[in-house]
């Protein structure tokens, strides 16, 4: 069933091209930034937020669904509560009740004010029964049941997902709902409105209406070309169709942190492998062409000697300051560096702690220096020897299965004709 889904779609490999590999090598080489899968996941914030359309197009998004949420709690009559039709208790009657004597939104100012009641008990199970799911944080929650209160029994065991500029979105959510509810497709969608994230459009997908969102995708991409024009390319982490929408299956959350933990531990693999038995090879850097040993000594040894500076600094040491902050001194520290970094990596021995004597003073060089100077070098290596970006692609493929990934990369390992071996209700 996942492979056929691969074919009828045509999903293209997550990171097809070069420059996606290039992309992940440089964001896992610039280690100072922080988290992988965050860095991989997040953008730039857009140049030029236009807040004027954004804000528009959101307060029109967030009228239309409080008046779609509202008509159709109208509609529910005491005889349907009773019959079980809908998803509510007796307790909603308050609430329609109460929504009887005011009239439609016309701005975000009126659904501020009709979702805040003064009656404290009609206001308590408007909170429970709002459709407004999350517009107090960055992502926000859409989906049929909250707007129809209609229980929508979604298998949810995959995820569309697009990349939309933060001023159209509202402007998606609001075309999507209303062709869904049109065609009564159950659905259920998130959004993130920050501005900084790919992937910011998700759809919670269950197999039996997949070809149902994706249809409705394209009809609202055909009829509104521009929009259609600013869509981006997903994340590296999903596959693509051709009109970038991207499919990945399983729970959203593992499925990012898994592949992005795999990608991470195969550039680690391919990089490390390839320092070890090219140690003196030479590769372009700041300090000039030199050997890839010779880079990850002066490296660490720049490290340590600012820490001295610093420490010198701080216990008021001037002789100290001054024998650290000089270049010979630095120089011994790195060639002491480089005779342990080239015994360990001969000896097959991990780089976990490195150890040297100058001066008659031990230094320690802890693993998160010698981490963050070898992911420095990464970059560096994969440019000055652009074969390994084929060696890691093959890797990545290769290696998958072992952490339960098809090798198509965007589904999981499964036993059976399951998209996903547990899934979840909505």
């Amino acid at each position: 069933m996942a492979s056929d889904i691969v074919k009828e779609y045509k999903l293209k490999f997550p990171f097809d091209s070069d420059g996606d590999l290039v992309d992940l090598v440089n964001i896992y080489s610039d280690y100072d930034k922080g988290n992988f899968l965050c860095n991989v996941t997040h953008k730039r914030r857009e140049e030029i937020p236009h807040e004027d359309i954004y804000n528009k197009n959101n307060n029109d998004l967030y009228v239309y669904l409080f008046n779609l949420w509202k008509n159709n709690l109208l509609s529910i009559s005491y005889d349907d509560v009773k019959s079980g039709k809908y998803d509510i208790t007796y307790e909603i009657m308050p609430v329609i009740n109460y929504l009887k004597r005011i009239p439609d939104a016309k701005s975000k100012e009126d659904v501020d004010r009709y979702l805040n009641p003064k009656d404290n008990e009609v206001r308590l199970f408007i909170n429970k029964y709002s459709f407004d799911s999350g517009f107090y944080s960055f992502w926000h929650k859409i989906d049929s049941k909250g707007l129809t209160a209609i229980n929508s029994n979604l298998n949810i065991d995959s995820f569309l997902t697009l990349n939309i500029k933060r001023y159209d979105v509202p402007k998606f959510s609001k075309l999507f709902t209303t062709l869904c509810l049109e065609q009564n497709i159950p659905f259920s969608y998130r959004y993130n409105d920050s501005g900084n994230i790919n992937d910011n459009f998700i759809i919670n997908c269950d197999k039996r209406y997949l070809n149902n969102y994706v249809q409705i995708i394209r009809a609202i991409l055909k009829k509104y070309p521009n929009l259609a024009s600013r869509i981006g390319k997903p994340s590296y982490l999903v596959g693509y169709t051709e009109d970038k929408i991207g499919f990945a299956m399983g729970d959203y959350i593992d499925y990012y942190s898994k592949r992005a933990d795999h990608i991470e531990s195969c550039i680690r693999d391919i990089s490390n492998h390839f320092i070890a038995n090219n140690m003196k090879k030479t590769i372009d850097t700041d300090l000039g062409k030199i050997s890839i040993i010779d880079y990850l000594s002066y490296e660490m040894a720049g490290i340590i000697s600012e820490k001295q500076c610093n420490y010198a600094i701080e216990n008021h040491s001037y002789p100290d300051y001054v024998k650290y902050n000089n270049v010979d001194y630095m120089k011994k520290v790195a060639i002491a560096i480089k005779k342990v970094i080239y015994k360990k990596l001969k000896s097959s021995d991990s780089l976990n702690e490195i150890i040297v004597n100058v001066d008659d003073s031990d230094i320690i060089i802890p693993y998160n220096i010698i981490e963050c100077v070898i992911k420095k070098s990464v970059k560096l290596i994969f440019k000055n020897n652009p074969h390994l970006y084929s060696s890691l692609k093959s890797y990545i493929k290769i290696s998958a299965k072992n952490v339960g990934i098809e090798p198509d990369y965007c589904i999981d390992t499964v036993d059976d004709d399951n998209l996903v071996k547990e899934k979840r209700r909505v």
